[in-house]
């Protein structure tokens, strides 16, 4: 009875820290803060409370009643601890960037080159090998650093930054101001690869857009506007063909073989009909000459 008392209340005290409903900004903010801090604003509640913070509490509980038969709890609990807390700030960090996700692969070159990436994006960093790799027992030696000192993978500070099986770098998400810099990759101690970040804002992105939207429609306007008027003005002028003397000729070589060739298909038709109608009035005389002479 006394264990289900105190899990009720804890329960009760989940919920009384939970109450406030928090925002896309809130949970940034908590996903970004040391972990003494993180418990802190999560006991006032603002942040959400852990799930490693709720076994503590029903672990303390269970040692009080029952001491020594809890240590199965605490084992548990220490192993699934770095875990919980990795997957809770990704979870965060997905609510934060809920439809803004975009996944993006960048292959590293031997020179170094600038290039800008707006907030929220999912990067994927590859060293360029001699060629592809595809089982990862065939894998180099690859090494990472960022402006010269190596990038820390195994750390809860650096949640967002993972080595892939086929040690890829991956920066999910890219944030302002803590990631850049200058990105190297090293194949058994020998430079394959680097290229330098720039990671913008959102309100920048869609700045930077909408200011060169305005500058481009400020310079094609007088072109746009000159160009209409100038058709306006100056019509378009039919092109003339000049025709082949040749192909004149017979051209109206052919007019007139057309020509003469319907008159005489009207002289043939107009004889055909003389004739047919002189046939029928000398019958018509003739029978009527036979009727009179039977008649006298």
């Amino acid at each position: 009875m006394k264990l289900c008392e105190s899990n009720k209340q804890a329960l009760q005290a989940l919920r009384r820290t939970t109450k406030k409903s928090l925002g896309r900004l809130d949970l940034l903010e908590c996903s970004v803060l040391e972990p003494d801090e993180y418990d802190k604003r999560a006991a006032k509640g603002l942040c959400p409370p852990q799930p490693t913070r709720m076994l503590k509490t029903f672990g303390n509980k269970l040692k009080k009643l029952y001491p020594g038969k809890s240590s199965w709890l605490m084992k548990e609990k220490q192993k699934k601890k770095k875990k919980d807390r990795t997957m809770k700030k990704r979870f965060i960090m997905k609510a934060v960037f809920l439809g803004k996700q975009s996944f993006y692969e960048l292959q590293l070159q031997n020179v170094d080159f600038d290039i800008e990436f707006i907030e929220g994006l999912f990067l994927t960093l590859e060293c360029p090998t001699k060629k592809k790799i595809k089982k990862i027992k065939d894998l180099p030696n690859i090494e990472w650093y960022l402006d010269g000192s190596p990038v820390i993978t195994d750390s809860r500070l650096s949640w967002r930054v993972k080595l892939t099986p086929l040690k890829y770098l991956q920066i999910w998400p890219l944030m302002v101001a803590r990631d850049d810099g200058r990105y190297e990759c090293f194949i058994d101690g020998k430079p394959h690869g680097s290229v330098t970040l720039h990671v913008i804002s959102v309100a920048e992105g869609l700045g930077r857009g909408t200011a060169n939207f305005i500058i481009t429609m400020m310079l094609s306007i007088p072109f746009v506007t000159f160009a209409i008027f100038y058709r306006l003005l100056h019509p378009q002028r039919e092109t003339i063909v000049l025709e082949s003397p040749v192909v004149d000729f017979y051209s109206k070589l052919l007019d007139l073989t057309t020509e003469g060739m319907k008159s005489n298909i009207i002289k043939t038709v107009y004889e055909d009909k003389t004739k047919i109608k002189r046939k029928e009035m000398e019958s018509t005389y003739s029978s009527q000459r036979t009727l009179n002479g039977k008649i006298n």
